[in-house]
């Protein structure tokens, strides 16, 4: 799926949920995708900074394993 598709896509769910969306996707590429590690921490805080107050946040996740305690640790940005 092209950049361009995803972002209307985006939007659309956006429009229909009236929320902001905030996605992280890892890669699934073979031999080896991406897992959500450590290294995703300090960018989801920089894009939840840039997004500010929403009234509603959808929080779109993916990937293919990494460590389970991560996305734990962002949940108290998501709820401010």
């Amino acid at each position: 799926m092209s950049k361009e598709s995803r972002r209307a896509l985006i939007k659309r769910i956006e429009e229909a949920r009236g929320s902001r969306v905030l996605a992280y996707v890892t890669s699934d590429g073979h031999p080896v995708g991406g897992q959500f590690g450590d290294d995703a921490v300090r960018p989801m805080y920089e894009q939840l900074r840039a997004l500010g107050k929403v009234p509603k946040l959808d929080v779109f996740l993916y990937s293919r394993g990494g460590a389970i305690d991560v996305p734990w640790r962002l949940v108290p940005a998501f709820r401010q």
